[in-house]
Order: structure tokens, then sequence, then C-alpha cells
């Protein structure tokens, strides 16, 4: 499109204000951000705006253009972290993608026989990319982008198509030429559109953001609770222990007076019996794993389940005591809510650790029936809370059902260095 009139160029530059604010976006969903001021930040992508149009529109080179595109972008990436080549690979491929969405659209024009300003004036461009950049947030960007709901989006990035398709039928150059100002004030307003699309994106993320936080306080708060009754267990023992201990003694003094050296005997055996009776029901060495289990071994000891345990893991392991709390507690609860609806139960919980690998495997009965109806309900509770700790560990979840067996597994990456 040759820039000729007054109304050409405010489209022009409405159109690529827009599209060094998609730059902006791509730019710090790609690169890490620094300790700088982000005020500043933006102020120097407005300068980077005035620089390259008043080149754009006084020197009239492709070369010229080119450089003024790429080479201060390239060093406005020196605001963020980053090594070179991906510097370099980033901005030359996001305008390469540019200049493909270019061909495209203008190969559009010749199919459909329909030349439109919306296209000409580069907008189109720029928000064909806004629509790259918005699925980039959601593939390579921050956790908080990842985390939202694909068809939300799908959602979202269906706006900017929609918004090409309307710019290409209602942006003609018949109607530009009859009334220009109207078809100025069309495109700056589908582009604010696009623009507000992005706040609301960011809205969405902060809220979702919100609910995770919230999500993780309340598994933070029952790993406290389950520390907390783990503390009291002991103080009990302990307290019960003080209170035995000493009617032992009195009894086993009494039977000594009396010199009935076959009844000490069998009173100390018939006591130790009953103390591996009622011992620990897990003894790994690790403290952490002992301690949520035999918590929660009890727990399923209550409902009278039969019980299997298999555990082979090192007296430490690189897993933080909050961690381990969120992923036992919340699989062992699950699976003891589970269990309380079925007439057999059987839990067989599994942890190996060999070659930087932790493996947690917990297998149960459960009544399909009771399970779906309490689907809505909540069950399996926490278990985005496990995933997400496993992911942490570069880990991955894997859920089966089969025959009335329950079955999670899990992988964490960990190692002992």
């Amino acid at each position: 499109m040759t820039l000729q009139t007054p109304f050409e160029i405010a489209l022009y530059l409405i159109a690529n204000l827009f599209r060094v604010f998609v730059l902006f976006r791509f730019v710090r969903c790609v690169f890490e951000k620094k300790n700088f001021d982000e005020r500043t930040e933006i102020l120097l992508y407005f300068a980077y705006y005035i620089l390259n149009s008043v080149c754009f529109l006084l020197i009239h080179s492709q070369i010229v253009n080119l450089i003024t595109n790429i080479v201060p972008l390239i060093l406005l990436t020196m605001l963020r972290r980053g090594k070179w080549p991906i510097r370099i690979l980033a901005i030359t491929g996001i305008q390469a993608a540019g200049m493909i969405y270019d061909s495209l659209l203008l190969s559009l024009e010749a199919v459909i026989d329909m030349k439109s300003v919306f296209i000409d004036s580069g907008a189109a461009t720029s928000v064909a990319t806004f629509s790259t950049v918005l699925i980039l947030e959601r593939l390579i960007g921050t956790d908080k982008h990842k985390d939202i709901h694909f068809a939300y989006t799908a959602a979202i990035v269906s706006i900017p198509l929609l918004t090409i398709i309307v710019g290409l039928f209602t942006m003609s150059y018949a109607q530009y030429e009859a009334v220009p100002q109207y078809v100025i004030i069309e495109c700056a307003v589908l582009l604010l559109i696009n623009g507000i699309v992005f706040v609301l994106f960011d809205v969405l993320n902060r809220s979702h953001q919100q609910e995770l936080d919230q999500m993780h306080l309340r598994e933070q708060n029952r790993a406290y609770l389950h520390q907390i009754e783990l503390v009291e267990q002991e103080q009990n023992k302990v307290r019960y222990l003080r209170h035995d201990i000493k009617n032992h003694l009195n009894h086993i003094r009494e039977l000594a007076k009396n010199e009935s050296c076959s009844e000490i005997i069998s009173y100390i055996d018939e006591a130790l019996g009953t103390m591996i009776r009622s011992g620990t029901r897990c003894d790994s060495g690790n403290p952490v794993a002992d301690s949520i289990l035999n918590l929660k071994l009890s727990e399923a000891e209550a409902i009278k389940a039969e019980i299997h345990t298999e555990i082979t893991i090192p007296k430490e392991l690189p897993i933080s005591a909050y961690d381990f709390n969120i992923i036992l507690g919340n699989l062992l609860d699950n699976s003891i809510e589970a269990m309380k609806q079925c007439e057999r139960k059987v839990l067989y919980i599994k942890l190996k650790y060999a070659a930087g690998s932790f493996c947690i495997l917990i297998r149960n009965t459960y009544n399909e029936k009771a399970l779906n109806r309490k689907a809505g309900d909540g069950h399996g509770l926490g278990l985005r809370s496990v995933r997400s700790v496993i992911e942490k560990y570069n880990g991955a979840l894997d859920i089966a059902k089969s025959n009335g067996v329950y079955s999670v597994s899990a992988l964490l990456c960990v190692s002992m260095n």
C-alpha cells in the first residue's frame, strides 16, 4: 500500500503501534525478566515504534525497513535474560512469521479477488501475529499461562482470526475511497478489541493463579494438620508408655520379690509380643515417609483394610516434607475414602528409590458406582495439587481403573547428589 494521504499514514501508524505491542508481548513470553523497571522498558519500545515508523515513512527502502525492524528489537531483548543465539533466533523467527502471514493474506486477496485496506496496511498481519503470540504464551509461557484450559485459549485465539475476516470484507478499497475516516476508525476499533483481549487473557491468568494459590494454601493447611496429628500421636505414645511402664515395673518387682522367675519371663514375653503387634506399621528408616504412612495406615486399619506395603527408600530423600505430605497424604486420603464404600478393602503401597527415580504406586479396591456418585462432589480432591508437586520434580502421574482396583502411580526425578 503506497502511503500518499494523511488517512493512509494514520492507518499505518495505528497498525504499526499494535504490531509493536504484539512484539513486546512476544519478548515478554520468550525471555525471563531481569531486575529492570517495566515502565522504562515500555518507553524504550515506544521509542522503537517511533524509529521504525519514521524510517518506513521517510526512507522507502526494504533493507532499511528490515534493519530497523530487527536490530533494535534484538537490542531490546537485552533487557531480559537470554542467550544471544536464542535472541537472534526468536526475533528473526517472529519477523519471518510476519512475512509469511503477509504472503498468505495477500494470496487470500488474490483468491477472493478483493483488495482490503486492512490487509495492505499490515493490520491483518499484526492480528495474525497476535494469535501466534497467544498460542506461544499457552505453550511456552509461564506456568500460569500453561495451566489455562486449552478451550479458553482457543476461544481467545479465535477473536483475532475473526478480526481478520471482518477486516477483509468490511474494509475494501471502495469503502476506503468513499469514507476513509470510517475505515480508519474501524481499523483502530478492531485493533483495540484485540488489545483488550490481551488484557482479558492476563485477567484470566491472574484469576486462575489466585485459584491455584488458594488451593495450595488449603493443601498447606492440610499438611500442617497432618504434622500436628503426627506430633499428637507421638506425644500420646510417650504418655501411654510412661503410664504403662510404671505399672509393668511394679508388677515385675512383685514377681521378683516372690522369686517367680518363670512368671517374670512369661510376663516380659507377653509384653514384647504386645509391643510388636502395636508397634509402628512402617519402619523404612525415612522419618518423613514413616510418619505419614503410619498415620494413614492407622486410619486404613480403623476401617479394617487389608494392607500390603513394599517400602525400599533411603533414610533421606531430596523431597521436602511439605511436598511429601501433599503427595502421600492426598493419595492415601483418596484411597481410604474409596475403600470405605467397598465390602472388600485392600490397600497396596509401594515406594521405591533407584537410580535417581522415586516411584510411588498405590492400589486400592473401590466401588465404581459409589465413586461415580461422588465424582461431582470432589472425589479425588487434591490430585491437582499432587500433580503440580510431581511436575515440580519433573515427574509424571498416571491413574488407571480396572476390575474394581484403582491404581495411582507417580514417578519423580530426584538426585541424591
